[in-house]
């Protein structure tokens, strides 16, 4: 112990010897920075102990310590001159987990303060940190600041662009591809993008140009791909879509990708002989593809060529005999081949399999619709109704209608107004539905309540011809406002000028005004577009009669009456005992 103290003793007289503090002041120097740097040393382990302790009070839930432990560890950072990213992160990312935007964005720019020499990478990690984080604004200002540094950075100038396209400052966003593009030609990126903006702000001859280069580079890259097609679809150049995948597939017949598409696009522009030819191509490239196995089935059906596959969808049901979409398939078959009883078997077989499959139901109602069983058609529809129960609103609400129309069909106006009304509920300011109501309503011989209606429906669409009409016509029938009546049917003739009843309804608006020559006029040519209807008929006859030429008059009547008994019924209430009138006059 006393040699270790001699050996001190003798070191600090070295040391404070006058000898040795004259010639070696660099020493003190180097003392006096050593010891700094043990001291500096020593605070960053501390801040750097207090942001382990940030990390995992944030990663145990405890987000208020975790706050409060980061704010000291940037603190001790901060006045030491270093602010790390790791630290900064943390604490950004607490910030705006407890909504503390503002100072946030004031924590940035003390940041920026204390770390001016950002490299490329720093400044990629502080963009893709703070994206989601800051405003445009502060974002943009730090990407021109990058940009400044290193004007070349790929990601630097896709996400200016991408800040501009948000901003809706379209040239600016054009600017910036384009400078991206002139630096790296080779690059689809550019090409894409700037096709995609183009596009998106309604410029289709330059997105269709910039789309098309990027497929030049890589004829599989799906976005630009499914971008141009989409351009393509949605202008109705179905022509240039065909010969684009025409031509990729030119290259490579077996392109599934291709020939999907090829085959959507013949599906909507309904050139199903086209689409038979690709699809019959996918099944057979891809047999177990069920998805396009079905779509085949669908287009035979739809080309009436439910036969040649009778015997493919029996073969698939032998090994799938729970695949409700074969089943379906298979009942369509068969109703194509009017074997109504198979097919009415096989949609009861759906039904019994999958109380909630909707199509079986639909088949199943129609066929009995069709064949004139209303009462079965209302039972099904009924048990549909009960048993689904994925409708959307509006789905629901065309149930309603359609169950409603069978109800009237059975003679049950009452019930089926009383579903109308529960598809107005759903869809109030649909003007069909108020339409229907006001027939409904006409039927039962509650005209103020039709009228009501027929006049909200033309409120929400004053283009609704058949409304206009059907109140015209009828205020006609009741001798209520020629004046109003004439006005409606005019205007449901401007716009549909081809339709014979409205036609004829506006010639009987003239007979109504006493303007009997301009009436025939119109009923002449009413009687070119629809033949012999015993209204119209009548109408003509009516008018003959006005101008004194009782024989045509007399003709015209006769014609009536005898088409009326082929109908067998009436299409207008009352207008048999009219054509008789008519006919006892002119004798």
């Amino acid at each position: 112990m006393r040699k270790i103290i001699l050996t001190l003793h003798i070191t600090f007289l070295i040391l404070f010897s006058s000898s040795f503090a004259k010639d070696s002041i660099w020493f003190w120097q180097y003392l006096v920075k050593y010891m700094n740097d043990k001291i500096k040393h020593k605070a960053i382990n501390e801040a750097y102990y207090d942001f382990i302790k940030c990390n995992y009070l944030q990663d145990t839930g405890y987000i208020d310590e975790a706050l409060k432990s980061c704010e000291g560890t940037v603190n001790k950072f901060k006045s030491l001159n270093l602010y790390p990213f790791e630290a900064f992160s943390e604490y950004v990312n607490l910030l705006y987990t407890m909504g503390s935007f503002e100072k946030l964005e004031k924590e940035v720019d003390k940041f920026l303060k204390t770390n001016k020499n950002l490299t490329e990478k720093d400044y990629t990690n502080l963009i893709n940190l703070l994206n989601m984080y800051v405003s445009d604004k502060k974002l943009n200002r730090l990407l021109d600041s990058a940009l400044k540094k290193y004007p070349t950075n790929k990601n630097f100038l896709l996400k200016k662009a991408d800040l501009c396209r948000f901003s809706k400052k379209y040239s600016c966003a054009e600017k910036y591809l384009k400078k991206y593009i002139s630096l790296y030609p080779e690059d689809i990126t550019g090409y894409y993008r700037l096709g995609k903006l183009y596009k998106s702000i309604g410029k289709d001859n330059l997105a269709e140009k910039y789309l098309l280069k990027a497929l030049k580079i890589n004829p599989k890259y799906d976005p630009a791909l499914f971008s141009i097609i989409s351009l393509y679809l949605d202008s109705k150049k179905y022509k240039k879509l065909e010969n684009l995948l025409l031509s990729y597939l030119k290259k490579e017949p077996n392109n599934i990708t291709y020939l999907r598409e090829l085959f959507n696009l013949y599906m909507q522009t309904g050139e199903y002989l086209k689409a038979k030819k690709v699809v019959d191509k996918i099944v057979k490239l891809e047999p177990n593809d069920e998805r396009f196995l079905i779509s085949k089935y669908y287009i035979y059906l739809k080309l009436k060529k439910g036969k040649e596959i009778l015997e493919d969808v029996k073969r698939d049901i032998k090994r799938q005999p729970e695949n409700l979409d074969l089943l379906l398939i298979l009942g369509l078959i068969y109703e194509q081949n009017k074997q109504y009883k198979k097919a009415e078997k096989i949609y009861k077989k759906i039904i019994k399999m999958d109380a909630s499959f909707k199509d079986a139901y639909d088949r199943l109602a129609q066929i009995y619709y069709e064949q004139g069983d209303f009462e079965e058609a209302e039972k099904v529809l009924k048990n549909l109704l009960d048993n689904y129960f994925f409708f959307s609103r509006i789905e629901k609400a065309r149930y309603y209608i359609y169950l409603s129309d069978i109800l009237k069909k059975e003679g049950k106006i009452k019930e089926g107004l009383e579903y109308l009304k529960k598809a107005l509920s759903i869809d109030p300011d649909n003007p069909n539905i108020n339409f229907y109501i006001a027939v409904y309503y006409d039927d039962i011989g509650n005209w103020k309540k039709a009228k009501e209606y027929l006049e909200k429906a033309i409120k929400l669409n004053p283009d609704f011809t058949d409304a206009l009409n059907y109140l015209g016509y009828t205020l006609l029938l009741r001798n209520e406002d020629i004046d109003k009546a004439l006005k409606l049917i005019r205007r449901a003739v401007y716009l549909d000028s081809e339709n014979g009843a409205y036609i004829d309804s506006l010639g009987w608006a003239y007979y109504k005004k006493g303007m009997y020559k301009k009436a025939l006029t119109y009923l002449l040519k009413a009687y070119k577009k629809m033949g012999d209807d015993p209204v119209m008929l009548y109408h003509l006859g009516a008018v003959y009669e006005k101008l004194g030429d009782k024989k045509k008059a007399l003709n015209y009547y006769q014609k009536a009456l005898k088409e009326l008994k082929k109908l067998g019924s009436e299409p207008e209430k009352g207008i048999k005992e009219k054509i008789l009138e008519g006919i006892k006059r002119v004798q």
